[in-house]
C-alpha cells in the first residue's frame, strides 16, 4: 500500500530579503550588436545550519518506504537576471549557458554565457540571437528557445519554435549542438514529430551519443531524433505516463494558476541513467522510466507502453537530471527544494530554501557541483524579478 507524508514548517523569513537586496542593485539590460549586459549578484554560502523547509512527499513504488532528510547543503547565489531564464548548461571547462524563453515581448536574447564580470554575452553571437516575432526567415537564428543542455564542452540548444505559446513556426522546431566557441556542429529539424500544441521541453542524450530525447510538454509525448540520420519520431505519443493529471501544484500555500483553468503540463523533466529514460509531466505526481530500446521507431506502441514503469511518487517537478551513480536528482516546486530520489527508493532533501522559487532546470558542474535556475514561474504571468541561478556543492 502506497503512503504519502506531509510535513509543514514555517519558512525561514530572510531568503526573500536576500532576494530583494539582490534586486535592488540590478541594472536594466543593455542590448547591443556585440553584448547584452545583465546583473549579477553574489554572495557567500548561505549556513548550513539555515532550516530545510518542508512539505515533502515520496514514495518508491512498490514499497513504503519514508523520505530521509539528508544534511541540507548549503547553497551559492552564482548569478541573477532581471529577465526569466529557464535552461542551464555547464561545460567540462566551468562555462555557464543559459536560455531566456520568448514567454514575452521582453526576451533581450536567447541564448547566452554568463561571465564572471557578471555579464551575459549573446551566443554563438549577436545575429543568432537577431529573430524578432513576424519575421518569416529564422535562419542560422533562435526563435523560442526552452532549454540549453551541456555535454562535455559542447551545448545543445531545444528551439520550440512557439513564441509566446503561439503557433508553431513550420520548420521553426529543432536542435542544435554548438562547441564551446559558438561552431554549430549540427542543426536537426523536429519536422514531422511536432503537433500544432507541441512544446518542446528539455533533452537527453544516448551513451552512445546516437540520438536525442526530447520532451513535449505541449501536446504529451516524447520525441526521438537519430542523430545520425536526422529522423525525428514520437514515442508515449499520448501515454498515460506523459500526460499531465488532475494535480494542483500549489507552493507557499497558493495554489498554481486560475481556479477555472489551472495548468495542465505535460511530459516535461527528462533524465537519462544506463539504458533508462526517467520522465515526468510536471502536473503530475509520479517518476516514471522506459528502456531505451522500446524508443526505437520500429518498436509498437503496444510494446513501449507495456515497458513503462512508475518509479516513485515525487511531486510535481520542473527539472531532473541522473546523478553519477544513478540517483535522479528532482526540482520539488512545492518545497522550494532540490530533492534526490536514490537507488534505494529513499527520497533525501538536497537543499530547501525560499530562494528555490521555482527551480527549473538542472545541469552538473565542475567538481561535481550541481547549478539550478530559479523562474518564479508560480509568482504570476511577469513574476518579479530577479532571477537566480544557484549552485550546491557537491557532499
Amino acid at each position: 500500500m502506497l503512503c504519502r507524508r506531509w510535513v509543514a514548517v514555517l519558512l525561514v523569513s530572510f531568503g526573500p530579503l536576500l532576494f530583494a537586496s539582490a534586486c535592488d542593485t540590478a541594472q536594466e539590460w543593455t542590448a547591443t550588436a556585440e553584448n547584452v549586459e545583465a546583473p549579477v549578484a553574489s554572495m557567500e554560502p548561505l549556513p548550513e545550519a539555515l532550516d530545510w523547509l518542508a512539505s515533502l512527499s515520496g514514495v518508491f513504488i512498490p514499497a513504503d518506504v519514508d523520505a530521509q532528510p539528508a544534511s541540507p547543503k548549503p547553497i551559492e547565489l552564482v548569478a541573477t537576471s532581471p529577465h526569466q531564464w529557464t535552461g542551464i548548461g555547464v561545460t567540462a571547462n566551468g562555462r555557464i549557458y543559459v536560455n531566456f524563453p520568448r514567454w514575452s515581448d521582453e526576451v533581450p536574447i536567447s541564448v547566452g554565457t554568463l561571465r564572471d564580470n557578471g555579464s551575459v554575452l549573446p551566443f554563438p553571437d549577436a545575429g543568432w540571437n537577431s529573430w524578432e516575432p513576424g519575421e518569416e526567415d529564422f535562419t542560422n537564428r533562435f526563435v523560442a528557445v526552452q532549454s540549453v543542455v551541456a555535454d562535455g564542452d559542447d551545448i545543445w540548444v531545444v528551439d520550440t519554435g512557439r513564441p509566446r505559446f503561439g503557433t508553431i513556426l513550420p520548420g521553426a522546431p529543432r536542435l542544435f549542438r554548438f562547441d564551446g566557441d559558438g561552431r554549430k556542429l549540427a542543426e536537426y529539424p523536429a519536422e514531422g514529430a511536432v503537433k500544432p500544441n507541441s512544446y518542446l521541453n528539455d533533452a537527453r542524450f544516448a551513451p552512445d551519443g546516437s540520438r536525442a530525447y526530447i520532451t513535449d510538454s505541449g501536446a504529451g509525448g516524447l520525441v526521438i531524433i537519430n542523430l545520425e540520420t536526422g529522423a525525428a519520431h514520437r514515442a508515449l505519443d499520448g501515454h498515460a505516463s506523459t500526460m499531465a493529471t488532475d494535480t494542483r501544484v500549489v507552493i507557499d500555500g497558493t495554489p498554481w494558476g486560475s481556479d477555472d483553468n489551472p495548468p495542465q503540463v505535460h511530459a516535461d523533466g527528462i533524465a537519462l541513467f544506463g539504458e533508462h529514460l526517467y520522465y515526468q509531466a510536471l502536473t503530475a505526481r509520479t517518476l516514471y522510466r522506459v528502456p531505451l530500446s522500446v524508443l526505437e521507431k520500429n518498436v509498437s506502441a503496444e510494446t513501449r507502453a507495456a515497458a513503462v514503469e512508475a518509479v516513485a511518487e515525487v511531486g510535481p517537478s520542473d527539472g531532473l537530471i541522473a546523478g553519477p551513480d544513478g540517483s535522479i536528482y528532482l526540482s520539488s516546486l512545492e518545497q522550494n527544494a532540490v530533492r534526490v530520489l536514490r537507488p534505494d527508493g529513499v527520497i533525501e532533501v538536497v537543499a530547501e530554501d525560499p530562494l528555490i522559487a521555482w527551480p527549473d532546470s538542472f545541469s552538473f558542474g565542475p567538481a561535481g557541483a550541481l547549478y539550478v535556475t530559479t523562474s518564479r514561474i508560480h509568482q504570476g504571468p511577469v513574476p518579479p524579478a530577479p532571477y537566480g541561478v544557484l549552485r550546491i556543492p557537491a557532499r
